[in-house]
């Protein structure tokens, strides 16, 4: 609804017409308690409106007002309805918050020659409403999606008479207000000063070490290609290293601009073949026909004054599969080092185009114009609607090829169906909101523009608006490799074997840290698992120390021993030290213990029926069992346990598959299997991983300590109101220290036996323990053994069937030495060493 705008006093309903908006929605003086919260008296109408009751979009008479602000008001409930989904609130209310703008965040004002000055005791500020739901009856239990009623910037960004965008006219004065939106038209004003700002302040980005680590330019890369947008052909990079984006000469390489977008499931028309101006060779351009967002990029990067765009699906050789992987490979210096990436992050396809930008309209802005127009003191209102939700809601931030683009990429500029979005290192900024800029304005128009332009909002601690990751500089810091790898795996992928593809990219800028994995301080990465400097316990001589022990003895303590041991405490397991920064082993079986969660299976309105899906729902088949890439919609966690004790006796071989000889005759098309010692042999075995990923399998062969069990599923109670009880589980029958205990996992993943189709109701399952460290606490009884359920499988290894076994779930086993009941087995007695084959 964008027509209550009139020539004459908006029509509002009796309660709506004791609200002074003009007054409560005019920047005025507030002063600043010691907690920076504005004290004032502007609420009182707010408040007095209450008892009339707000309309409700549910109240079918609601629908008949004919006052315009209260008509907005349902309006803007309609196009915030996703606060219902938020956090579990079914039974939802739906209400108006008032608040000073300015209110919550850390205020400082950068007095002229002083970088940081005290406080001021006041600030200029307006009043802003926020829609916001409550569970009923507990009205305090409240959720909102950021979604915000502004007073409008009444200007015009098409004027000539604009000087600027990024701040608006001193009268207009202080706090946060929102820009018009004119649907068919981005506010390429704007963009262009925020790319202004961002170059001419922002050193770390514009630097070309942005992308840290020393990395290669894309001029290195081979083959690297990008599209000229002047002439439409697809030009080498490395040859332009003379030339500027703009056509003249440098001595360094042109800028280029990248597109970040969802491919889409149809077929395309790749570059063509076309005569070169030499007439001596043939050269690649694009097609004639182009899908909308690729021809509205164009359009844009034109309007920006760029001249150069990188698109994979142009810039890549398709057909050209080394060629291909090395580019895949390289994707996250692509878009480290372009100027610009552009996220096309409306419509589910290349076919949607750009909103605002050719025939793709945005979505009409929500407005309300309150008080007497006719007489100049009216104002105009209008609903924010953060782009977080419409990016975060987007095709695009579910696709995992854009994970890595959108992370890497060192300014973005994202068209939703709303607006656009701009996000540097340092900075961001929409198309609507009209927010406070740190630096101080200077020149002529100095005193034209409105002193909130010296008031600087901390980010740092209110992270207010930040879509995207700050400014990446733990590149070498191991613990943030999980971190990236949960965020990816909430994304989809069209073919499984995208997969480790889709993130090359970030685990490229790991390993080109200037590191040696094989000196125990670098990152590298088998099958998509990370090889990491391990992060042990710290003794008193602030040295790393990192503990093994045959966990067979997992009770047997310092108690037993002789006096003088290497540590004296006589509640810790009999446990021996090892070399941090040569244990290989150990840094594998790090990784190996990752977390499978299944708890959003678990919500309160989830379907039950999620559990019991095929085991094929759940596992990308190209891929090994015991990586996280062979999975998918389980949470992949780093296990933080602390204090852990590793297998002693754990010894790891990695076995490849080969081609087979004419010695097999018993079975001449079997497949040969070559075995390498994980220790002995990992540089070979990483260069083989790095090289093939997952076009050569492999198996891990482990000898550790197992333990033999057995569960039953239990089935949920469907109808329970207690939502905890509808879902079903997996019961442990034995071991005799587990039995009774459940384990959350889906009821596929175990239950289906080889050969033949799914176990009776009730039955028992037979499993593995692969049991890989310990957990220990001083001082504490209760210990944890750290495994990995396995379920046994048959596979064909050098022509003869194979018992193996498929990775399940990690799971802890919780033990209480007091509790272990003397008529049960003893663990030494269910513990045995044996050879565990992973596929």
């Amino acid at each position: 609804m964008t027509g209550l705008e009139s020539s004459g006093t908006a029509q509002l309903c009796e309660a709506c017409s004791r609200i002074d908006f003009v007054s409560i929605f005019t920047s005025h003086r507030l002063p600043v308690d010691q907690a920076q919260r504005p004290t004032c008296n502007c609420f009182t109408a707010l408040n007095a409106r209450g008892p009339h009751g707000w309309p409700s979009s549910g109240d079918p008479t609601a629908t008949t007002t004919t006052c315009a602000f209260c008509t907005f008001y349902l309006e803007c409930q309609i196009r915030s309805k996703d606060i219902a989904k938020m956090k579990g609130m079914d039974r939802m209310g739906v209400f108006l918050k008032w608040f000073h703008s300015l209110q919550g965040f850390r205020l400082r004002h950068v007095d002229e020659g002083k970088k940081d000055s005290p406080s001021k005791d006041y600030v200029h500020d307006v009043v802003a409403l926020q829609i916001v739901g409550a569970r009923w009856p507990a009205r305090f239990d409240t959720q909102s999606n950021g979604h915000a009623i502004l007073r409008l910037v009444d200007h015009d960004h098409s004027s000539s008479s604009m000087t600027t965008m990024l701040t608006r006219a001193k009268e207009m004065g202080g706090g946060l207000l929102a820009r018009k939106i004119i649907p068919d038209k981005v506010n390429y004003r704007l963009v262009e000063e925020w790319l202004q700002l961002c170059r001419s302040g922002h050193v770390w980005c514009d630097s070309h070490e942005a992308d840290e680590g020393g990395v290669v330019g894309t001029g290195h890369i081979p083959g690297f290609q990008v599209i000229d947008c002047t002439t439409g052909n697809i030009v080498s990079f490395a040859s332009l290293s003379g030339s500027t984006s703009r056509g003249g000469q440098s001595l360094t390489p042109p800028e280029y601009v990248t597109l970040s977008y969802v491919w889409g499931q149809g077929p395309f028309e790749g570059p063509v073949k076309i005569k070169h101006p030499s007439g001596s060779r043939q050269q690649l351009s694009l097609p004639a026909s182009l899908p909308l967002t690729i021809s509205d990029t164009i359009q844009v990067v034109q309007r920006l004054g760029y001249r150069y765009l990188w698109i994979d699906r142009y810039c890549i050789p398709q057909d050209d599969l080394p060629a291909k992987q090395i580019q895949i490979e390289n994707m996250g210096h692509i878009y480290s080092r372009s100027v610009l990436t552009i996220i096309a992050a409306a419509g589910e396809g290349p076919e949607y185009g750009l909103p605002g930008v050719s025939e793709r309209w945005r979505a009409e802005q929500l407005t309300v114009q309150v008080g007497a127009a006719a007489q100049g003191k009216g104002i105009s209102l209008a609903l924010y609607e953060r782009p977080r939700v419409a990016i975060t809601d987007s095709k695009w931030h579910t696709r995992g090829w854009t994970f890595q683009e959108g992370l890497l990429s060192r300014r973005r500029l994202v068209f939703t169906d709303q607006m656009v979005y701009f996000q540097c290192y340092e900075m961001h900024g929409d198309e609507v909101l009209s927010l406070p800029i740190p630096d101080d304005p200077s020149g002529e128009d100095k005193d034209k523009f409105d002193e909130i332009r010296c008031l600087s909002l901390d980010d740092e601690e209110s992270d207010f608006g930040f879509i995207f990751p700050r400014r990446i500089t733990d590149w070498s810091n191991s613990d943030t490799v999980w971190d990236r790898i949960k965020s990816f795996c909430r994304r989809q992928l069209s073919f499984d074997a995208d997969t480790l593809d889709a993130v090359a990219g970030i685990f490229g800028m790991y390993t080109a840290e200037k590191s040696n994995i094989h000196k125990g301080d670098g990152i590298s990465f088998f099958y998509g698992m990370p090889i990491a400097p391990f992060q042990p316990e710290w003794n008193e001589s602030n040295e790393q120390r990192l503990w093994t022990c045959e966990l067979r003895t997992f009770w047997e303590t310092y108690e037993n021993v002789a006096p003088g041991s290497i540590d004296p405490n006589p509640k810790l397991p009999l446990k021996m030290e090892v070399d941090v920064t040569t244990s290989l082993t150990y840094k594998l079986v790090e990784s190996l213990l990752w977390t499978d969660s299944w708890h959003h299976f678990r919500k309160f309105d989830s379907d039950p029926s999620q559990l019991l899906q095929q085991r094929s729902q759940f596992r990308r088949p190209v891929f090994f069992s015991w990586t996280w890439a062979g999975w998918k919609t389980c949470i992949v966690e780093r296990d933080r346990l602390f204090s852990k004790m590793f297998d002693s006796r754990t010894k790891i071989h990695v076995e490849y598959e080969v081609e087979a000889g004419p010695s097999l005759a018993h079975a001449p098309n079997a497949t040969k299997w070559r075995r390498l010692d994980w220790e002995r042999d990992n540089k070979e075995i990483l260069e083989l991983a790095r090289n093939a990923a997952h076009k050569i399998p492999a198996r891990l062969v482990i000898r550790g300590t197992v333990l033999d069990m057995r569960l039953k599923w239990r089935d949920g109670e469907e109808n329970n109101e207690s939502w905890w009880r509808k879902f079903g589980e997996w019961t442990f029958t034995w071991p005799q220290f587990m039995e009774g205990k459940s384990i959350g996992f889906p009821r596929g993943l175990l239950e289906v036996a080889e050969p033949g189709g799914r176990t009776g109701k009730g039955e028992e399952v037979q499993a593995l323990a692969l049991i890989l460290a310990g957990k220990a606490y001083s001082g504490e009884p209760n210990r944890s053994l750290l495994a990995l359920l396995l379920k046994p499988v048959t596979r064909m290894l050098n022509g003869r069937p194979e018992r193996m076994y498929e990775r399940v779930h990690k799971m802890d086993l919780h033990l209480k030495k007091e509790e272990y009941k003397a008529e049960w087995t003893p663990l030494a007695g269910l513990l045995r060493e044996m050879e565990v084959r992973l596929c």
